[in-house]
């Protein structure tokens, strides 16, 4: 670490819970309108301050010039494109989610995932379960018959 990063201090784009007075910032990415309205709607509800992107070259743009708590990023739009060190903690989306999908993307550095249709509750425990740091005992995919 040189002498100019000691000085910044921790990165900008993160923050522990105790440096977090405010809303929780939420970064919804979706490629698919009605499932960003649904989730924005939830965030909205639970008081969460909630940005949109519809591509993922806007929520890398988001990412880069805004500071989130976490995103809720569509499983489809993610791969391979979101650098999982550089971004907040991600939570993923996708129609259906069996086990072994869901271990993948938690082995690649996702926080949790979660199926779609997302429901209020599961949306407010996998955020939660992320940004407290409980997010082992809340896994809120869930798996598909089959």
């Amino acid at each position: 670490m040189n002498q100019n990063q000691a000085r910044a201090g921790p990165d900008p784009a993160f923050r522990t819970r105790e440096e977090r007075s405010d809303k929780l910032r939420v970064l919804v990415a979706d490629t698919d309108a009605a499932a960003r309205r649904v989730c924005a709607g939830y965030c909205d509800l639970f008081d969460f301050d909630c940005a949109v992107a519809a591509s993922r070259r806007e929520a890398m743009t988001l990412i880069g010039r805004e500071r989130f708590d976490v995103a809720l990023v569509e499983l489809a739009m993610a791969s391979g494109a979101f650098p999982v060190r550089l971004t907040p903690p991600l939570i993923g989306l996708a129609p259906i989610v069996r086990a072994d999908e869901a271990q993948r993307w938690l082995a690649a550095g996702f926080a949790d995932v979660l199926a779609k249709p997302v429901t209020a509750a599961r949306l407010f425990a996998a955020v939660h379960g992320v940004v407290d740091g409980a997010t082992d005992a809340s896994r809120s995919w869930a798996v598909a018959a089959g």
